[in-house]
């Protein structure tokens, strides 16, 4: 009776999976014009040193989320593979009890930031100035915000367990652009940094109750009730997320040491300065990442069927795409990433060269996020997650030690950052994932790297040729660009996009009078 009430339903959500990334990078794009916005507003309106002090604030608080130990974003996983088995029994009780912890959580942060509000915050007294106070109630609003989120981070992630990520990102698109007139009107009617913390801590908080409303329809046979909470349930829930957290608490550490060390030995004026290009590439890996992140409840569900097969091909083809999609995005940062930042927040926060460094060492990074999520839906994560928290650590030392012995620039805390990065996403990863799944090494870097590398060539020979030998040629420098762009979408087309794609965009209205395939030679499939 339980398992035929989803009967026909995709529980894997691979019939989804395009919809699902269309949605989930729709959404995130009203967060993108929110990042490009802003940063600009706040720099013209309160000073570059006041955003500055707003990174510096988010840079802390962040640390807060170690505090659920990775247990909210496990949800999706065990919600995708009972719902696969039909077990809702299981289902609720393993939603209860992270539910339980993750309200004690709530309240541990809250504590925690009024005690970093004013005990942590003045340690950097001397850099913050006549902001000190400024920056106590921006750190305390946006704790608070952190600790309500605790709340309904298990609501999200049923929503995900059930691959309802249409439901999920539509909130926060509406969430965004609410977020950002919210925002902007209070920058514009002379409000300062805590008036937009105050705004910004409802908005997400009330955009976290709506989507709690819509798990109800997501999941209809969800009973949360702390009754039943199980302490060996939430044991073995804390040891699949301790695997998917602690890369994420290193990550976590070597970014937020980044900041602090550039605020202490920079000021903040200059972390403004690095937060930029900085907020370019998260952008970037934050895309990859929802692309990824979708994959993990697929894995989970593939797992639930014994589907080792397709595991495989998910793997190839999710890193092939997102190597296809994140090259170009790259070559363009590398090659154009000053004029952007300076067309977007003016010459003075242009250090030539930042942006090279980190879109060029970041690449590697996007790629591997369906690597990740793919590994931890199948709970095979654990080698791979003490192997990011092995490259983050490095990063943090090695940043202390620019700092400190070399007293270095951005520019160098920007290599000394990304190189131990690179080591582990370009070569530790992929040994790992090979092993761990049965895939050839050498296949897995042709497809994720090679073939896209490959077709994004004349793209990338093209743009270079019109930003480094063609100045103040603008006509041509644009030809030049476009005829690389067509170049690439050629090869794209011949050798990146699947074959099924290709006949199915064929068959679209606009192509149907120059195309002459008779339909009894096709498969049934492909008619399909």
């Amino acid at each position: 009776m339980t398992a035929n009430r989803h009967k026909g339903e995709d529980l894997t959500g691979r019939s989804r999976f395009a919809r699902n990334v269309a949605f989930a990078w729709s959404a995130y794009a009203v967060n993108i014009a929110t990042g490009f916005l802003m940063p600009r507003l706040i720099s013209d309106h309160l000073g570059q040193g006041v955003l500055g002090i707003w990174d510096f604030s988010w840079g802390l608080v962040t640390y807060f989320g170690i505090v659920q130990l990775g247990l909210g974003g496990s949800v999706n996983r065990y919600v995708a593979r009972h719902r696969a088995e039909g077990d809702h029994a299981a289902l609720n009780r393993s939603v209860s009890t992270i539910a339980v912890f993750l309200w004690l959580a709530s309240l541990l942060v809250a504590l925690v930031s009024v005690l970093c509000a004013w005990w942590v915050v003045p340690f950097f007294g001397d850099r913050l100035g006549g902001e000190l106070e400024t920056a106590r109630w921006v750190v305390l609003i946006l704790g608070l915000e952190i600790a309500s989120s605790f709340l309904f981070s298990v609501y999200n992630g049923v929503l995900v367990g059930c691959h309802r990520w249409d439901w999920h990102n539509t909130v926060s698109a509406i969430t965004s652009a609410t977020l950002a007139v919210g925002m902007a009107s209070m920058v514009l009617g002379g409000g300062g940094l805590v008036q937009i913390a105050l705004v910004h801590a409802v908005v997400m908080t009330a955009g976290e109750m709506f989507r709690k409303r819509l798990t109800r329809a997501a999941c209809p046979e969800l009973r949360l009730d702390f009754r039943l909470a199980s302490r060996g349930i939430f044991w073995e829930q804390a040891h699949y997320s301790a695997k998917s957290v602690l890369p994420r608490v290193g990550e976590m550490v070597s970014n937020q040491s980044l900041s602090f060390l550039v605020t202490y030995f920079l000021g903040p004026a200059m972390l403004a300065v690095y937060s930029r290009p900085q907020s370019l590439v998260r952008q970037v890996q934050t895309l990859a990442s929802k692309f990824g992140f979708i994959l993990l409840p697929t894995a989970s569900s593939l797992q639930a069927q014994t589907s080792d097969d397709q595991v495989r091909i998910t793997l190839c083809e999710s890193t092939r795409h997102l190597g296809a999609l994140g090259m170009p995005v790259a070559v363009t940062m590398a090659l154009a990433g000053d004029f952007v930042i300076s067309l977007w927040m003016g010459p003075e926060y242009v250090y030539p060269g930042l942006v090279t460094v980190m879109a060029l060492a970041s690449l590697p990074v996007w790629i591997m996020e369906p690597v990740w999520s793919i590994l931890a839906g199948l709970n095979q994560h654990g080698r791979l997650g003490w192997g990011k928290v092995a490259g983050s650590l490095l990063s943090a030392l090695s940043l202390v030690a620019a700092f400190t012995l070399g007293h270095t620039g951005l520019l160098g805390a920007a290599v000394a950052f990304s190189v131990p990065q690179l080591v582990v996403n370009a070569v530790v990863t992929p040994v790992i994932a090979c092993r761990r799944i049965g895939l050839p090494l050498r296949q897995f870097y042709w497809e994720a790297f090679g073939r896209p590398f490959v077709c994004v060539l004349p793209y990338a020979w093209g743009l270079g040729f019109a930003v480094w030998l063609l100045p103040g040629h603008t006509p041509e420098a644009v030809g030049s660009a476009l005829l690389g762009l067509i170049a690439t979408s050629l090869t794209y087309w011949l050798y990146i996009l699947p074959s099924s794609w290709r006949k199915k965009i064929q068959m679209c209205r606009p192509f149907r009078s120059t195309i002459h395939h008779p339909v009894e030679a096709q498969p049934q499939s492909e008619i399909l």
